[in-house]
C-alpha cells in the first residue's frame, strides 16, 4: 500500500468528516512531514472457494474494550475465516480518503450499518472513537478504478486482515483488493457508520 494512501487514511480517520453533497467541500490534506504509518499482516486463512460471500458489517463486530490496546488475537475465528475470501460488501466512500472524483485507485470504506451512526464530532475529541469494525481500506485491482459518490456502493473483491497502525495505534484492520465498485440503492434501516450531526 502506497505511503500517500496510508497517510490519507490517517487523515480521514483522525481528521474531520462531513455529510456534504460533494467532495469539493472537503479539504485536501497536507501530508508533508506526517509520520509514516506501518502495516502488520495477520496470517491468512487460505480461501476455500472463489464463490462470492455476501458480507455484512455486523459480521465483523468483535469485542474490544480498548481500541488502542487491540491485538490480532482478539479477532474471533469467524472473522479470521473470511481472510482471503472473495466478498461483496456495501458501504460508503470516506470523502477524506480521496483527492479526486474519478479514476480512484484506493480509498477508505465506511460501513453501512443498522445501528446508530457515530457522530463525527466525537471523533474530533477522540480520533479513535470510530470502531475498527466500521472501516475498511479498498485498493482497486490492476487496471480497475472507481468513481466517487455520496450514495451507498457495493465493493466486490478479495478480503484480507492487516493491521494498519499510526504511531503504534491501530487505525484499520480490514482490507479489500477490489474488482468492482458500483452504486447501489439505499436500504431501509441502514445508514453510513459515521457522519456530522448524526
Amino acid at each position: 500500500m502506497q505511503r500517500r494512501f496510508l497517510l490519507l487514511i490517517v487523515f480521514a480517520v483522525i481528521g474531520p468528516i462531513g455529510c456534504a453533497d460533494n467532495i469539493d467541500s472537503f479539504p485536501t490534506p497536507n501530508l508533508d512531514g506526517v509520520s509514516q504509518p506501518t502495516v502488520a499482516t495477520i496470517a491468512a486463512t487460505p480461501a476455500a472457494t472463489d464463490a462470492i460471500t455476501e458480507l455484512e458489517w455486523a459480521q465483523l463486530i468483535f469485542d474490544v474494550k480498548d481500541r488502542i490496546e487491540f491485538r490480532p488475537s482478539q479477532l474471533p475465528e469467524r472473522i479470521r475465516e473470511l481472510d482471503g475470501k472473495l466478498v461483496r460488501v456495501r458501504g460508503y466512500f470516506h470523502p477524506g480518503s480521496i483527492v479526486t472524483k474519478s479514476d480512484i485507485k484506493e480509498f477508505l470504506l465506511l460501513g453501512e450499518i443498522q445501528s446508530k451512526p457515530i457522530n463525527a464530532k466525537e471523533c474530533y475529541a477522540d480520533p479513535y472513537a470510530i470502531p475498527l469494525h466500521y472501516l475498511m481500506t479498498v485498493r482497486m485491482a490492476d487496471g480497475k478504478t472507481a468513481a466517487f459518490t455520496m450514495k451507498p456502493i457495493a465493493v466486490v473483491g478479495r478480503f484480507s486482515i492487516k493491521v494498519l497502525e499510526f504511531d503504534g495505534k491501530p487505525i484499520c484492520i480490514f482490507n479489500i483488493v477490489a474488482d468492482s465498485v458500483v452504486g447501489v440503492r439505499p436500504r431501509d434501516g441502514y445508514s453510513i457508520a459515521m457522519c456530522d450531526g448524526c
